[in-house]
């Protein structure tokens, strides 16, 4: 912030991660799913278990703004996703979010789609991940934006804040 004396650590991978959750839990609780329909479509295969219990997922993968439909016997093809998603990290997301299915009863309520998502924020930048400037920016941006920016979904600081005070009283100048 301009014009005051601190410092600010900001711990990428969480910060992203709470970017992630609130732009899913955004667009989940949305009527509007904003979509970028992609001209190669993927595919992507699940396991028979994974597909029996399609029922659990699939709808919920639809209402966080992914365009899925069945592709064969155990495949999906994947249309369309959440429009600040990119290909890999779409793709990453579906996986973690199939993958961790089987840690809540179903998908009815808010709170088991959040939770899921939570976990299944495997996707965001990791923590020694070399960002540009502009993505930084945009990065710190974004979070400054989060109707809670002070934590990632699982709880952990996404910044940390040292005043001027504090810094000098560390190097035993107060």
């Amino acid at each position: 912030m301009l014009g005051e004396d601190a410092l600010y650590l900001i711990d990428q991978h969480a910060a992203h991660e709470r970017v992630y959750y609130e732009k899913l839990m955004r667009l989940y609780n949305s009527a509007e799913k904003s979509q970028q329909i992609l001209m190669l479509p993927f595919v992507t295969d699940v396991s028979c278990p994974e597909k029996n219990d399609e029922t659990k997922w699939l709808e919920a993968l639809r209402d966080v703004g992914f365009e899925i439909e069945e592709f064969g016997a155990r495949s999906f093809i994947v249309k369309a996703v959440p429009v600040f998603m990119s290909i890999d990290e779409a793709k990453a997301f579906i996986n973690q979010f199939i993958d961790n299915i089987g840690e809540a009863d179903g998908f009815e309520s808010f709170a088991a789609i959040s939770k899921i998502t939570a976990k299944a924020c495997k996707s965001a930048v990791k923590a020694n991940e070399r960002l540009t400037g502009e993505e930084a920016e945009r990065l710190i941006s974004d979070l400054a934006g989060c109707e809670n920016p002070y934590n990632c979904p699982h709880g952990r600081p996404t910044f940390i804040k040292l005043t001027k005070d504090e810094i000098e009283k560390m190097f035993r100048r107060k």
